[in-house]
């Protein structure tokens, strides 16, 4: 939770209640998740608040957009010296990490903060 209450402050963001709780629910989720998930973790949580503050910490980089499964987009905290990408079941929903060793640290003309997702999709051995 320190290091996303760091970025708050750099960035002369509010450390507010919602922000606080929700950098902590990250520190304990260790997996993709969605914002109906934090939202079900506490009845104190402000809908609109949480939306909020998803979008704040997507947009410095704190946590990233994955995939969207079944309408609902899932987000995983920004570790960048752990890049990854997923797989997701067609069949299940099911998710695995899949390690990323195509680009690092790759510079593009014109542009900065450069990122990229891939979801492979395909059946798990259990739906397979």
């Amino acid at each position: 939770m320190n290091w996303i209450i760091e970025i708050l402050s750099k960035e002369k963001k509010k450390i507010t209640v919602t922000r606080k709780e929700i950098a902590k629910w990250l520190m304990t989720n260790k997996s993709v998740f969605n914002v109906k998930e934090i939202l079900q973790s506490s009845t104190m949580l402000d809908r609109v608040s949480v939306y909020r503050t998803i979008d704040l910490f997507t947009t410095l980089d704190i946590i990233h957009p994955v995939f969207v499964k079944e309408g609902e987009q899932y987000f995983e905290v920004h570790h960048p010296e752990n890049h990854h990408h997923h797989v997701v079941c067609d069949g299940c929903g099911d998710s695995k990490c899949v390690p990323c060793t195509i680009v690092d640290n790759i510079i593009i003309k014109g542009f900065n903060k450069i990122h990229h997702t891939v979801t492979f999709s395909g059946m798990c051995q259990k739906c397979n």
